[in-house]
């Protein structure tokens, strides 16, 4: 009952009309656009992305033919996903712990230790392990292009 009093007395803070219709902030339209380059100032062809097909991507990385640009926030999130380092590391983090606390200390702690650095390796080497995915799965090359994870050029 003490907190529901407690409740009560928090003031509220004054929203807009819109927000208190659709339950969100307002976004302004202006913060969503980009400014637009000077018109004299044309992109060449190697700045815009290009859309290639994977057996065509697959084969002319490696000969240098395209640049590639990975984000690498969504690279992590991604690889993590894709990769189901989460449970994986769970699972070693828990084995580790049962086998250190019932005796088992040389089999539990590398267990504890690899489930603790297998996040950390993921997260800093995720834009690596997103190419080698694309270069080889065709499901993780479109994926990646569609989700603007990845953005292939051609090179120049």
């Amino acid at each position: 009952m003490a907190f529901l009093l407690w409740f009560r007395l928090i003031p509220t803070l004054p929203h807009s009309a819109q927000e208190c219709a659709t339950g969100a902030a307002r976004i302004e339209p202006h913060a969503m656009t980009a400014p637009s380059p000077p018109p004299e100032t044309a992109p060449e062809a190697g700045d815009l992305p290009a859309n290639v097909p994977f057996d065509e991507f697959r084969t002319g990385l490696p000969r240098g033919r395209f640049r590639v640009i990975v984000n690498p926030e969504r690279a992590r999130k991604y690889v993590r996903h894709r990769l189901l380092v989460f449970p994986v590391s769970s699972l070693l983090l828990g084995a580790g712990t049962a086998l250190a606390m019932f005796g088992w200390l040389w089999f539990g702690i590398p267990l504890m230790a690899a489930g603790f650095l297998l996040h950390r390796v993921v997260k800093a080497q995720a834009p690596q392990i997103l190419l080698h995915l694309a270069s080889h799965h065709g499901s993780s090359y479109r994926e990646a292009i569609d989700h603007e994870i990845l953005e292939v050029r051609r090179a120049h």
